[in-house]
């Protein structure tokens, strides 16, 4: 029978450490422009009947973009906090991404005539408090411990908007943009 430490390097072994190479390149890759989509198309679906179905669908992409905008910070973060040079650029162009989708969102709800200013009072101070806190404990004696904390809290961030909250909106919805 094999030893403990025979057992637990054989299971170290058998771990595939990211590979950052690939990750960069898919990365780099995967790049796209706000200008590749025509955003003047009106809604063509049935979210778009009723104001309210409207209004609904508008707060959600503009509550999503807030989100996103956070994220932003968030990865700009790691990027400041991490030893690797490939680490450090992946991060980079996720935080671009996540400019991005938090852009696409905004136009979106646009699209359906909303804006930022239609957001109750309270979630656009909340965003905005959100923000600046994170930026100034990113640039802060505490930064350091917010890239620790973000290494866990951002994948379940992430696994909430994409498991949860983006296919309710692609439910609303079969306007072409926004699927």
């Amino acid at each position: 029978m094999p030893t403990i430490e025979a057992q637990s390097e054989a299971a170290g072994a058998a771990r595939n450490p990211i590979n950052l190479d690939a990750l960069l390149e898919a990365s780099i890759k995967g790049q796209w422009s706000l200008h590749d989509f025509d955003w003047s198309q009106p809604v063509r679906d049935s979210i778009a009947r009723t104001s309210r179905q409207r209004r609904t669908l508008g707060r959600l992409l503009l509550m999503t973009a807030g989100f996103e905008r956070l994220g932003v910070d968030a990865f700009m973060i790691h990027a400041k906090y991490t030893d690797n040079e490939k680490a450090k650029a992946v991060f980079q162009l996720i935080a671009l991404d996540e400019q991005r989708h938090a852009d696409a969102e905004v136009e979106l709800a646009g699209r359906l005539g909303m804006g930022w200013k239609d957001l109750p009072g309270s979630v656009r101070f909340m965003f905005k408090l959100f923000a600046r806190d994170s930026r100034r404990m990113g640039r802060g004696a505490a930064g350091k411990l917010l890239h620790e904390f973000g290494a866990s809290g951002i994948p379940v961030a992430e696994l909430a908007l994409d498991t949860l909250l983006l296919p309710a909106l692609k439910k609303m919805s079969d306007d072409p943009l926004l699927t």
